[in-house]
């Protein structure tokens, strides 16, 4: 549908369906339109719940043309429909799409809306609005930091709200210390991205005086042995630092 791709007077989401974008006229131009054919043109009107106070009539108008230009009758209109659109009074509702999420790559994630007190539909949309699923809630397994936004649609009178939630991936981080608790030596096994200026570091928990063990990490593999054999008991933070920042940590018992 090149007539609607390239319009960018409007968002193109699904199955035929397209959002206009702003106050100005749209203009869909060069569509097929074989003689005795008719198509259907299905038109909802959604209003923001954040605008509930705002303007209660609206006048919209669809108007079809020949797409020749006549040199004497100038535009050969050949139809058009003209609605009067009432918004009705109501109780607002907000869309709540959760708490923002930390996740490790590869790690599954299930974002949820939560439902309001009348019947709706649930949309999710990417960060570039794609379409992705409708319904309350849906598994994925993201590969890069994202941003997600839910729309939330009244069945009864098509009033709409929308929220974001933001899932962080975190490709930086400990995997597994192996074995814990532990008196000889352990496997760190841990995930860095590539380039970064990465290192691990073991403190004492309970005792600051302890000074810090630094360990360097190679960009060119993922686990580190570590001998204990010098360390004291008792617990100790295992924290992953990348480029400066603390990442990730866990907790190591000496015994």
């Amino acid at each position: 549908m090149p007539y609607l791709e390239q319009n960018n007077s409007i968002k193109v989401k699904e199955n035929y369906t397209f959002t206009i974008i702003g106050n100005d006229p749209v203009h869909l131009n060069n569509i097929p339109f074989p003689a005795n054919t008719r198509f259907e043109l299905k038109l909802f009107f959604n209003f923001l719940t954040e605008r509930i106070q705002e303007q209660n009539s609206y006048k919209y108008h669809v108007l079809q043309k020949n797409s020749e230009f006549d040199s004497i009758v100038g535009d050969r209109w050949t139809g058009g429909v003209h609605f009067t659109i009432n918004k009705s009074a109501r109780n607002p509702f907000y869309a709540d799409a959760g708490t923002d999420k930390n996740i490790t790559l590869g790690e599954g994630i299930t974002v949820s809306a939560t439902e309001i007190d009348e019947e709706a539909i649930y949309n999710w949309y990417d960060s570039d609005e794609n379409f992705i699923y409708t319904g309350i809630d849906f598994s994925l397994v993201p590969n890069n930091t994202s941003e997600y936004i839910l729309e939330v649609i009244s069945v009864a009178d098509r009033f709409k709200d929308y929220d974001t939630v933001k899932v962080v991936v975190n490709k930086n981080y400990i995997e597994l210390i192996s074995p814990n608790p532990s008196n000889d030596q352990i496997q760190i096994d841990y995930q860095i991205e590539t380039g970064v200026d990465a290192l691990i570091m073991i403190i004492h928990t309970n005792n600051l005086s302890i000074p810090t063990n630094n360990y360097n990490l190679d960009n060119n593999t993922n686990n580190l042995t570590i001998d204990l054999s010098n360390f004291s008991n008792g617990a100790y933070t295992v924290a992953l630092v990348v480029n400066g920042n603390v990442v990730d940590a866990k907790t190591l018992i000496v015994n």
